[in-house]
Formats: C-alpha cells, sequence, structure tokens
C-alpha cells in the first residue's frame, strides 16, 4: 500500500529546501542531527522506507517548475537515508541534487558520514555583490546597502559538502550511538530520547559536528561572466531534547556553530559568521479531529564580526 507519513513528507520538505535554496548555508536548519531508526507497528519486520513523488510550482526566479523526487531510508545500514530530486523550468533552468546522509562508519558507534550537492543552471541567479554605478554607492550586502542593490543574471550555482557528526556518549545516547522509535499511524508509542527536563548529561543526544562545504557561482553579464566561489569550515554542537526529533512534540533543540572561510583554492576572501538557533515545543494533546496538537516556537541569529 502507497502511504505518506511524517517522516516522508520531512525528507521530501528537506529536499525541495535544497534546490529552492541552492546554496546550503541559506538555511538556519541545523547541520548536525539525532541519529535513529524507525519501527512501524504496522509493519513490525521492516524499518525500509521508500517514496518517489512528482511535483510541479511556479517561481519568480526559475519560471513555473516541473520535477520529480524521491528518498530511500533504512537499506543497509537502519539510519542510512539516500534522496535526490531533479528538475527543469519553462524559463530553461534545470538542476539535479543527490544526498547521502548518516552513513555510520566501520568500525564506529559514534562517527557518521554524509555527503550531499547540487549543479544547476538559473536563469535568473540572484548575488548581492558588487554592481558597477550601484544604487546606493553602499557596498552590495552591507549593513546599509539598498534591498535592490544586486545582481541577476543567468548563471550556474553548484556547490556539495561533507560532514562528520559524532554523538557523544552522554544523556540518552549514553549506551548507544543511535535511537530508535516506535511509531504506531506516525505517532510515537515508545522510545522518546528526551522531553521537558533539559539536563544534557541525564536525557537527549548531543551531536558535534564538523562540515565542509564548496559553493561556485558564475554569473553571465553584459561585460563577461563573474565568478565567485566559498569553501568554509563549520564546527558546531547540537543538544536536541525532544521526543521525537523528526516530528517533536515536547521538548527543545539547541545549535550553536562557528563558519570560518580561510580564503582556500579559488576563494579570495576570509570571512567568519557565528550562529545559533533554538527550538521549543509544546504539546496541546490529542483532540477528536487532531491525533497531535504541538505549539512550536523557533528562533535564529546569525553574526559576521568580520
Amino acid at each position: 500500500m502507497f502511504r505518506l507519513n511524517t517522516q516522508k513528507i520531512f525528507v521530501l520538505m528537506l529536499v525541495a529546501l535544497f534546490f529552492l535554496i541552492p546554496a546550503s548555508e541559506s538555511n538556519a536548519r541545523p547541520r548536525a542531527s539525532m541519529k535513529f531508526s524507525i519501527h512501524r507497528e504496522e509493519n513490525p519486520r521492516t524499518s525500509k522506507e521508500t517514496l518517489i513523488i512528482p511535483y510541479a510550482f511556479p517561481s519568480d526566479s526559475m519560471g513555473t517548475t516541473f520535477g520529480v523526487g524521491g528518498m530511500a531510508k533504512g537499506y543497509v545500514l537502519d539510519q542510512l537515508l539516500v534522496g535526490g530530486t531533479v528538475f527543469g523550468s519553462v524559463d530553461s533552468a534545470t538542476a539535479i541534487f543527490l544526498g547521502l546522509w548518516d552513513y555510520k562508519l566501520p568500525a564506529t558507534d559514534r562517527l557518521y558520514f554524509s555527503i550531499l550537492g547540487s549543479v544547476g543552471d538559473y536563469p535568473r541567479l540572484r548575488a548581492y555583490a558588487e554592481i558597477p554605478g550601484g544604487i546606493t554607492g553602499i557596498r552590495a550586502g552591507a549593513n546599509n546597502s539598498d534591498e535592490d542593490d544586486y545582481v541577476e543574471e543567468r548563471g550556474t550555482d553548484n556547490w556539495w559538502e561533507m560532514k562528520l557528526e559524532f554523538v557523544l556518549p552522554i544523556g540518552s545516547m549514553r549506551d548507544k550511538g543511535m535511537g530508535s522509535y516506535n511509531l504506531k499511524n506516525g505517532m510515537l508509542v515508545s522510545g522518546a530520547t528526551g522531553g521537558e527536563n533539559w539536563n544534557p548529561l541525564e536525557n537527549g543526544g548531543t551531536v558535534v559536528v564538523l562540515r565542509q562545504s564548496n559553493r561556485y557561482q558564475e554569473f553571465e553579464t553584459d561585460s563577461g561572466n563573474v565568478n565567485g566561489t566559498t569553501h568554509p569550515l563549520e564546527l558546531g554542537i547540537l543538544y536536541n531534547n525532544t521526543d521525537y526529533p523528526t516530528n517533536p512534540s515536547t521538548g527543545s533543540s539547541q545549535y550553536l556553530s562557528v563558519n570560518h572561510d580561510f580564503g582556500w583554492l579559488e576563494a579570495d576572501h576570509t570571512w567568519t559568521f557565528l550562529e545559533i538557533e533554538a527550538s521549543k515545543y509544546f504539546s496541546l494533546g490529542e483532540t477528536d479531529l487532531a491525533r497531535q496538537q504541538v505549539v512550536a516556537l523557533n528562533f535564529w541569529t546569525g553574526y559576521s564580526p568580520s
């Protein structure tokens, strides 16, 4: 039977986020995550999941777009996820995104590797970069710059990243590097790794991430092609004290990270960026019309000392 569930919907939303926002640095979602497997009461003999869905949407930057996305989880390793999408538009935008998440490295119980990337050509690619004779005379992208001071030309936006995540042996993960959640009709029945009590040493999971990303952009302007490249390195830590990270109803999570580009290879600038993300969830219980009601609050901020 073909059946949608919250895990699959979440993965497809994640895939959609990657192709709608080509630069992975553009969203504030934590780059570290809890590691887990899922066991469903409706199908207790397997934790494997697959899904393929076609889609279409209108876009100011690409025109009407058509594509297909897919994912597979639980093959080879319970937590291993493979996903991707390919799309094209009536305005000649084309792109492909592929990703592999949470491959547990051999001979380890707590070290996970992920790699993902995208190659795309876009008809109206935007960047807040230097424009000859800019609108205000202020550097594009600066705090006081004009919101319309940007380059928007046809171009390519290609990026890829890889990361290592280590699950610390504390809290709910003190004896294992991966959680195990039991679901019924998509709702958590048992296996919660967090909840109301905030204490990294006793509850929830703490994950340290080291991520290296690369982004290559090229714009086709009237005066010639303009290129931009970044190769930042990120070090972050996540504390997730929610009951079920994919579809939380109680608890909270916090993520802190520092990004720095050393000006490696073709990158011609160095910069540093600090960020904090925090979320809190409140369960409102079940009603005759809904199995779950949750109020979710999220906060994110960032600062660049450079």
